[in-house]
């Protein structure tokens, strides 16, 4: 039999980067930063969720962590 920890890994996994841009709109996005006073690097809709690299990534993630918690 399986052990559960080895299930787990077997387990399909999902990419989160391709969830975390279509998770809410730009603007909404926006919105709920300034409301929990949460400064972003651009205010642009457009650049938001503009990655060109990894670390873009990690760093929007960071600020929808602060954002969403």
């Amino acid at each position: 039999m399986i052990s559960y920890a080895d299930y787990l890994r077997l387990l399909p996994k999902t990419e989160l980067h391709c969830h975390f841009a279509s998770t809410m709109s730009a603007e909404l996005f926006i919105e709920l930063a300034a409301k929990h006073g949460v400064e972003l690097p651009t205010t642009d809709p457009d650049e938001l969720f503009d990655f060109a690299h990894l670390v873009d990534f990690l760093v929007a993630f960071r600020f929808a962590h602060d954002v969403l918690r």
